[in-house]
């Protein structure tokens, strides 16, 4: 049975539950400031540009100074289509806006430590733990089927 890709939709989901729902009620203080910023960042650029936010809706908070908004992408190719210095430039500007103080925003790898976190690797165990569950493999033998996608149940 081929392993299906989440698709954008379920990134976007996974990104946005996990800030609100799992990262900031965990915070408190600068750390919970710092995924603010982001949150409200991303509020903003999906306003603006949604290729743009759903390519930073994969992105990790790494780390928030006085001056930098550090933004962790797990893939390359996104890091790529971020880093550019017109989108760079905006993303500052809604950072800046959103903190109230000027940023620069740095975009790189997750860092290993925090890799396990991102919004990709939850979607990706939520996927793998759905395919190896007996009752979804027993429907997929049954039914002839294949699972297409996962997206997690909304209260």
């Amino acid at each position: 049975m081929p392993a299906s890709k989440p698709d954008a939709q379920t990134l976007l989901d996974a990104a946005i539950d996990y800030l609100e729902r799992e990262l900031l009620p965990s915070l408190s203080g600068y750390h919970r400031f710092q995924a603010r910023v982001t949150v409200n960042v991303l509020a903003q650029v999906r306003r603006e540009r949604v290729s743009l936010y759903m390519t930073l809706a994969t992105a990790r908070p790494v780390a928030l100074t006085d001056s930098v908004l550090r933004l962790g992408i797990d893939s390359e190719a996104l890091r790529r289509e971020v880093t550019g210095k017109e989108t760079l430039a905006r993303l500052a500007a809604i950072a800046s806006e959103a903190a109230g103080r000027p940023l620069r925003i740095e975009v790189g790898p997750v860092p290993p430590e925090r890799a396990a976190d991102t919004p990709i690797a939850q979607a990706r165990r939520r996927e793998e733990e759905t395919l190896a569950d007996p009752l979804v493999q027993a429907a997929v033998e049954i039914f002839g089927a294949e699972v297409r996608g996962v997206r997690d149940r909304r209260s």
